[in-house]
């Protein structure tokens, strides 16, 4: 949620607070501290004390006050809260996870969804590298551990603990990136068992050649299984 969207109703209920306060001064002759606490309990509506509205004028801006106030009090509650949810989920994507012995996804595309989605149906501890913070949020929400970062980096790897995880899972779009990711994480955890997705056949060598205990090719794997299922 943008601040802009805070900011709002933030500047909007102390305008109706002034508002109300040189109104009642003004229409009814109240000392300025009268005029505001006259504003507060017309605005938070917990009804009035020694102090009303005298005045036709006043009685008629403690009605409008009454009703901005509930519709600005309506409004903020409930984007404040979602803002500080927001933030802490956001906090959470950027936190180092404490798991150990558990498999790291790089990436977050329509792959590494399947992935992430298999990997909860077998119980696996899931930690999921993104550079984008929505994306962590969302993953956070459904229970999995995120950490936004760029996954090619060691600062961003040791953040989602590789140094104790059983598996690296490097899936992005690019070859490049996978390889760096996994260059980077072979020299933090030589035990680590590496999967690695490669987009062009010509580079799965590389990727072996970096410390990939795997490496597999998507379109490779999917024209293995049109082909068997045609001869079958």
């Amino acid at each position: 949620m943008s601040s802009k969207k805070i900011l709002i109703p933030l500047i909007i209920i102390p305008l109706i607070i002034l508002v109300g306060t040189i109104g009642f001064s003004y229409f009814d002759n109240f000392a300025p501290g009268d005029s505001f606490y006259l504003t507060m309990a017309t605005v938070t509506t917990v009804g009035y004390g020694d102090i009303v509205p005298i005045s036709p004028a006043g009685r008629l801006l403690a009605s409008i006050l009454s009703v901005l106030g509930i519709g600005a009090f309506v409004t903020t509650i409930p984007i404040i809260m979602f803002s500080l949810i927001e933030k802490s989920i956001r906090r959470v994507g950027k936190m180092k996870p404490r798991v150990k012995n558990h498999i790291i996804v790089c990436g977050y595309n329509p792959i590494a969804k399947k992935i992430i989605s298999n990997l909860k149906d077998k119980k696996e501890k899931i930690v999921v590298i993104t550079s984008n913070s929505e994306d962590a949020s969302k993953l956070v929400e459904e229970g999995v551990h995120a950490v936004v970062g760029d996954p090619t980096e060691e600062d961003t790897l040791v953040k989602a603990r590789v140094d104790v995880a059983k598996a690296l899972l490097p899936v992005m779009d690019e070859d490049a990136d996978n390889l760096l990711t996994t260059i980077s994480s072979r020299t933090i955890n030589k035990e680590i068992k590496i999967v690695a997705k490669v987009s062009q056949e010509k580079n799965i060598s590389k990727l072996r050649k970096s410390g990939a205990n795997e490496v597999f090719s998507p379109e490779t794997l999917v024209g293995s299984m049109i082909a068997e299922s045609a001869i079958k």
